[in-house]
């Protein structure tokens, strides 16, 4: 039927052509307006911050959740109002210049331009942080953090995750972005082996999420611990947390590769790698068709292993080669060493001796370069941060020596007090007693027993210190024996 209406020598086939393209072109733009995002509650904290510069913090700590959780292309509309609206108070508040860069950082960040991100972010945190705003300044080390995790640099990474884990509280309006924090300290230390210290930190985040966490952020945490206990051979529980993860519903694409990635490595691990293998395609087959290509280096790595695993050493190369040319387009250092240790083991499997041998000393080079002096700094940087902790122990451990040796001397002159006036009771019963028959029997003066009695009052003070003095020698002897 369309051939005839085209062909048909009754109709002006210019005109049918245009026609075509032009309803073509209203469809297309009609499915890429549904696939923007829209937010009643963004939209609101636009036009409120438009007013008042005081709605930019709500404004942009918002706008950042719905980008962690979503693709940043979907809201790229968004992204240009936000802009607009912090671009409109740059020039009477330094904070909505500090936000405009922050943002930028952020989005940069999420579209894997990590140079570009680090360069913002620090130009943000550098304003930031000359105004105050701790927490502002924990959720932008947050992101810079996992900018540096990205780029290799886990060092800095860990250092500024370290320093946002102590800016940020538990609770309140941006307890969300220290469960983003704590995921990051997971995935970093996963990254470094330090398995027991990731769980640690993966499960302080999983104690720490209620109902109102969004499915991104409970994906990440989910998804590092499943990998974690991976790691750490507890299986059942890598598998049931992995479970969870793929119950989790409306994940952006992103997730999704990951979640695809993450059962691959649990295949793998079990020794199931033709499944692992499937699974591993599948993540980066959509990681590839959605532009996600710093991402599609990490699933290419992961693949690479499996075809080793099994034999399949050309495969393993075409993986390979591509992962290299990502992480040299995207400047990711760490899985660099990874690609070129991964080439040196396949070319000497396949006999190539001369390329194993180029790719092994290149991998040295960098590896030493990179990973010795990051692990000596990391090292340095946990051990004043345990150097700190120690003497702010130290500090609290004599306050608190000092308040219990004040207690207890409060304690020593009351039980000193109550021991004398004891004593002095007792003396003036048996005065009363043996003294005053004594008295009035032979000296027949009531004077001389008003005098004993005010001897015996006067010895309260002395006998009320020697009683300290003796229970002060006794708490100092058990001490010591302590």
């Amino acid at each position: 039927m369309i051939f005839i209406f085209f062909h048909s020598p009754s109709f002006n086939h210019s005109i049918i052509v245009k026609t075509f393209f032009t309803t073509l072109e209203i469809i297309l733009s009609e499915v890429e307006e549904n696939k923007k995002i829209k937010d009643v509650r963004l939209e609101e904290l636009l036009q409120q911050a438009a007013k008042d510069p005081q709605q930019l913090e709500s404004l942009v700590t918002y706008f950042l959740l719905k980008v962690i959780a979503n693709d940043p292309k979907s809201l790229q509309h968004y992204t240009d109002e936000v802009l607009e609206v912090l671009d409109h108070w740059t020039g009477e508040h330094a904070v909505a210049r500090a936000f405009k860069y922050f943002v930028t950082g952020s989005i940069q960040f999420y579209l894997s331009n990590f140079s570009e991100s680090e360069k913002l972010l620090l130009q943000s945190l550098e304003l930031i942080t000359a105004t105050q705003r701790k927490e502002i300044e924990g959720i932008v080390r947050t992101l810079l953090g996992a900018n540096y995790r990205s780029m290799g640099e886990m060092d800095l990474a860990i250092e500024n995750q370290l320093k946002a884990y102590q800016l940020l509280q538990p609770t309140g309006v941006y307890a969300t972005y220290r469960i983003l924090c704590l995921y990051q300290l997971g995935e970093i230390h996963v990254a470094i082996k330090e398995f027991a210290n990731a769980l640690h930190y993966y499960e302080e985040a999983v104690a720490n999420m209620d109902e109102t966490l969004t499915a991104g952020i409970r994906f990440r945490v989910y998804s590092g611990l499943s990998i974690c206990q991976m790691h750490l051979g507890n299986f059942e529980e890598s598998q049931r947390n992995i479970n969870i993860v793929l119950q989790i519903p409306g994940l952006s694409v992103r997730m999704q590769s990951r979640a695809l990635l993450d059962l691959g490595l649990i295949y793998s691990n079990q020794g199931k790698h033709t499944e692992a293998i499937n699974s591993i395609k599948q993540s980066y087959e959509l990681r590839k068709a959605n532009d996600l290509i710093d991402a599609s280096s990490t699933s290419l790595l992961s693949l690479s292993k499996e075809y080793i695993a099994i034999g399949r050493y050309e495969e393993a190369l075409q993986c390979l080669n591509e992962a290299l040319k990502i992480t040299e387009e995207f400047n990711a250092k760490g899985k660099r060493i990874t690609a070129l240790e991964l080439l040196a083991q396949t070319h000497k499997a396949l006999h190539q001796y001369e390329s194993a041998t180029k790719y092994y000393e290149e991998f040295v080079l960098l590896r030493e370069a990179e990973h010795a002096e990051q692990e000596r700094r990391i090292f340095r940087f946990k051990n004043n941060l345990i150097e700190q902790q120690r003497k702010e122990l130290d500090t609290k451990n004599r306050l608190l020596n000092a308040t219990l040796d004040e207690l207890s001397d409060v304690k020593r002159s009351r039980l000193a007090m109550a021991y004398g006036i004891i004593t002095v009771i007792v003396l003036v019963l048996l005065t009363e007693i043996f003294v005053d028959p004594l008295i009035d029997a032979y000296a027949y003066n009531n004077y001389i027993s008003l005098a004993l009695k005010a001897v015996i009052a006067l010895l309260l003070k002395p006998i009320d210190s020697f009683y300290e003095s003796m229970l002060f020698n006794r708490a100092l002897r058990k001490r010591n024996k302590e």
